[in-house]
């Protein structure tokens, strides 16, 4: 008998114990937090480039040496590259011009020495900025920015040492630069140049890609046409080339998408061209027009733009998506969503113990989720609200665990 006691008053006790871990642990509803997001109406496609393009030619033997970084603007009849007999004479010139940038660097800075009107807080930001603009630079194999970027940090650097009280004597480096100056100046070679004979943005190299497309004819293209366009080769360039000339500002970009997902484009809309796989992260551009393919239910989308840089300039083929539209507020489970007793939509959330009724504005959706614009006032839903999941039975006041 005393062995039955011990055994029923154990199992009484384990009983209660897995009673009391159930009632703290159990949940009669499931939550999620509402967080704040940004979703993009937008589609994937590949894209064409399309510029008035004219290649730069040289009819001379020698090396030849830029005098124009790629993407910058040129005037007709403006320098854009030197020819040199040898490749010495090039890299004496290349090293010339490179000193010369380095002398008035370093000109400028020395001139600062004794001067403390900067703002240091001011001056830790900006070098904090130009090192995430260097690694942007990295990252996306921009090196001509990187090499801009990597001057920039040393001379604010430089520049805060100055403003913080730390004497520097860079008299000894402007003295060796000024000797190698002079001793390259004495070396100097005769060089013939090449002239621009149109106006506009210059670029050193070519991809046989120029001729591809009729400029004067880029907004009738059919959605056929750009297919074509897509699959074709590049023709072999001509070997005296060594640059080209981009003579309008505006250049396009071609693509085609369905209609389902492009039927709210229309001439003049701007497009945010996200260009994932490229030096260029994204591009602005606008609608220039919309031609439509019955057949295959497709559209033929031409984008105009007028930025320019090195890393564009070297656009041709690319992975891209257009962002139409960008939506940014609170994102909400869709099984969340229900009606209150007077039909308003909306969701519950757990206050507490307490369900309470809050009220949707959306302004996008989608399967999974919506977006509901966020409001001060009139009892909607707020960022990190605990919105209940798939609750049965509720209503505004119901107390829920």
């Amino acid at each position: 008998m005393k062995r039955w006691i011990i055994i029923i008053f154990s199992v009484l006790i384990l009983f209660y114990i897995v009673h009391q871990v159930r009632m703290v642990t159990y949940k009669s509803v499931r939550t999620e937090s509402v967080p704040s997001v940004t979703a993009n109406d937008s589609v994937k496609t590949k894209v064409f480039v399309v510029r008035s393009e004219q290649y730069v030619r040289n009819r001379s033997s020698g090396t030849v040496i830029s005098l124009v970084n790629d993407g910058n603007r040129v005037s007709n009849g403006g320098g854009v590259a030197a020819i040199f007999k040898t490749p010495e004479d090039a890299g004496n010139y290349a090293r010339t011009s490179q000193i010369g940038d380095e002398l008035k660097r370093y000109n400028r800075l020395n001139s600062q020495n004794g001067s403390y009107a900067v703002n240091v807080n001011s001056m830790n930001a900006q070098i904090s900025s130009e090192v995430i603009d260097l690694a942007e630079a990295v990252d996306a194999g921009n090196l001509d920015t990187a090499q801009e970027d990597i001057y920039g940090i040393r001379d604010t650097i430089i520049t805060r040492q100055i403003a913080t009280g730390t004497t520097l004597d860079l008299n000894p480096r402007l003295a060796a630069l000024n000797q190698e100056y002079s001793s390259l100046m004495q070396k100097s070679a005769k060089h013939s140049s090449i002239n621009a004979k149109s106006s506009g943005y210059y670029s050193s190299g070519a991809d046989g890609y120029e001729t591809t497309v009729n400029y004067n004819k880029v907004k009738d293209l059919t959605v056929k046409d750009i297919k074509k366009i897509m699959k074709e080769d590049p023709k072999p360039v001509p070997e005296d080339v060594i640059g080209k000339i981009t003579n309008d500002f505006d250049w396009y970009l071609l693509c085609v998408v369905p209609v389902s997902q492009g039927s709210g484009l229309t001439v003049g809309d701007s497009v945010t061209v996200s260009l994932p796989h490229s030096a260029v992260s994204s591009v602005e551009a606008k609608v220039a027009a919309v031609n439509r393919d019955g057949k295959s239910n497709q559209l033929a989308v031409i984008l105009s733009s007028n930025r320019m840089n090195s890393s564009i300039s070297h656009l041709r083929k690319e992975e891209a998506e257009l962002i139409m539209n960008s939506y940014t507020g609170l994102r909400v489970n869709v099984k969340a969503i229900t009606a209150n007793s007077k039909g308003v939509k909306g969701v519950y959330i757990k206050q507490g113990n307490i369900a309470r009724f809050r009220r949707l504005d959306v302004v996008y959706s989608t399967e999974k989720y919506v977006i509901s614009r966020p409001h001060e006032t009139g009892n909607y839903v707020a960022l990190y609200d605990n919105v209940i999941i798939g609750g049965k039975g509720l209503y505004d006041g119901k107390i829920v665990r």
